[in-house]
């Protein structure tokens, strides 16, 4: 298992002057090494007396990607959320887990909350009323699954799951610090956060923005800032055949990925074509919150052959299809996916109490 020390959040130096980020809404780039001393600075304010957990409310911008590492740094436990979260399942989280500190733009304070500082946009709102728990010592990031936003019910992820996922997925892309990946999913969907851990684990640059692919102005971005890859899933390749994808010039793309939901086997053809013409890689991956963020992906030399299959296990991981608890080995035996790996969730949360 890696050692503490060999995290990719407390190894950022190591890439020194590479630039981690872009924020395009401000224009802004972020070195390794301000990464590095911005998020230690925030981690030294938010070290508790015992461990604690954050509620971090995000935006693909540079200062969301700083407090998260910040998060990672100073040891506590950080649920990422969308900053654009319904007000009523907000105060129901904040009711339910009664976090010790809120970051968000928004200068809402609840009730036994008063702003502790603040970090550009950001308020850091600190819990008022003493609130300690145990929190299990390796607890790390905390997720919602897909499809339970308005349930309190999280995904406990251990800071291996973090490390180890990051290293399988960077593995099979070829990741290394030439990647100008962009962004085009939420940072608090495990999907969206894999990209960015992935990338800051090689020294990587990562291209922040809130635009949509749907939108011309995207994929002008896209160019202009010599981008490499984009993440989607399924809604997202619906959109790219609506707007006439294939027409648009992307002379630096290397790759494209496809998660977070089953893709048809018309458009994975499609895609897939479109891969072979412009002489790009396209990936078709499965995933789940479950297990960080990927589990499993189709080498994009075999996806031809493959189309709707979930494909191989990711490295370091063991996938196995079982029936009535025996390994099925005949090809057409039905049976249910079992996978193991450093990337498997603690468990689930649905009370602060779970947290220990």
């Amino acid at each position: 298992m890696t050692e503490i020390s060999n995290y990719f959040w407390n190894n950022l130096k190591t890439f020194s002057s590479n630039t981690a980020l872009v924020d395009t809404a401000i224009n802004r780039s972020v070195t390794y090494q301000e990464l590095e001393s911005k998020s230690q600075a925030l981690a030294e304010n938010l070290k508790l007396s015992i461990k604690g957990m954050i509620f971090l409310f995000t935006t693909n911008n540079s200062e969301s990607i700083i407090s998260y590492i910040a998060a990672l740094r100073s040891d506590n436990a950080v649920l990422l959320l969308d900053e654009k979260l319904n007000e009523e399942i907000r105060n129901g989280l904040i009711e339910n887990y009664k976090p010790d500190f809120i970051i968000s733009s928004k200068a809402i304070i609840p009730k036994f909350y008063s702003l502790s500082f603040k970090y550009e946009s950001l308020n850091f709102i600190k819990r008022t009323e003493s609130n300690s728990i145990n929190i299990f010592p390796e607890l790390s990031v905390l997720l919602s699954t897909s499809g339970t936003t308005g349930s309190p019910k999280l995904v406990r992820l251990a800071h291996k799951n973090i490390q180890s996922n990051a290293e399988s997925i960077a593995e099979y892309l070829h990741i290394d610090e030439n990647e100008r990946p962009i962004t085009t999913l939420p940072i608090n969907y495990s999907f969206g956060l894999s990209v960015v851990n992935s990338h800051l684990l090689k020294g990587a640059t990562i291209l922040l923005t809130e635009k949509t692919v749907f939108f011309r102005d995207f994929w002008n971005l896209f160019n202009e800032n010599k981008c490499t890859s984009f993440a989607g899933v399924p809604y997202t390749y619906t959109m790219l055949k609506r707007i006439g994808f294939d027409k648009i010039e992307l002379p630096t793309l290397k790759y494209f990925t496809q998660a977070g939901g089953k893709l048809s086997e018309e458009f994975i053809k499609q895609f897939n074509e479109y891969a072979f013409e412009k002489k790009v890689k396209f990936y078709v991956m499965y995933g789940q919150t479950e297990a960080t963020a990927r589990i499993t992906y189709v080498p994009p030399e075999k996806l031809s052959d493959k189309i709707g299959s979930i494909g191989i296990s990711i490295p370091g991981g063991d996938l196995k299809i079982v029936n009535d608890g025996k390994e099925v080995s005949n090809p057409d035996e039905v049976g249910e996916i079992v996978y193991q790996g450093d990337n498997v969730m603690l468990g689930y949360a649905e009370t602060k109490e779970d947290l220990s």
